[in-house]
């Protein structure tokens, strides 16, 4: 579902996932590069962390280190509404030695990304993610012969665009 993501903070960055949807869903996974660099970007830049922290669902992520790594950023942020020390993270996932040890390799090897680019790539990634979410829950509506349901389905859809996007 199309959504524009906007911050009070700096309105002039936001993702608006109604705009360019990609003609092709191909690259509906998260790599484990583009992950370490996007937790180091959510370490050393709070506009992504809050990005980071109100659409990426741990769903998306590739295992439970990753969704450990993202709980705790997360929660952080939920709370403080700031970027969290290196130190405050490591010790929320202790208790955990391979969360530990993935979050000590992304500090050591992530490379922050520029604001723009990290969310022109989250941007895309949540659209073709929950296109694809979309398009499977209305393909087995369909399928089951629940045509109505269906067609409702992608109403409510459409009609969640123009409400989130006023377009």
């Amino acid at each position: 579902f199309p959504v524009t993501i906007k911050h009070a903070k700096n309105t002039q960055n936001f993702i608006d996932l109604d705009a360019n949807m990609p003609k092709s869903i191909e690259n509906s996974v998260l790599t484990e590069d583009f992950l370490f660099d996007l937790y180091k970007t959510c370490i050393t830049n709070e506009h992504v962390l809050s990005i980071f922290t109100n659409y990426i669902e741990d769903e998306y992520l590739p295992d439970r280190d990753f969704v450990r790594v993202s709980k705790a950023l997360k929660g952080y942020y939920e709370k403080y509404k700031s970027i969290p020390e290196v130190s405050i993270i490591s010790q929320e996932i202790s208790s955990s030695r391979a969360a530990k040890m993935l979050f000590d390799d992304i500090v050591e090897q992530g490379k922050p990304l520029e604001q723009k680019q990290v969310i022109s790539q989250l941007e895309t990634y949540i659209k073709q993610v929950r296109f694809q979410k979309m398009y499977r829950e209305v393909g087995a509506l369909y399928n089951k012969q629940l045509h109505k349901e269906s067609f409702d389905e992608l109403a409510d859809a459409h009609r969640a665009v123009i409400i989130v996007t006023g377009k």
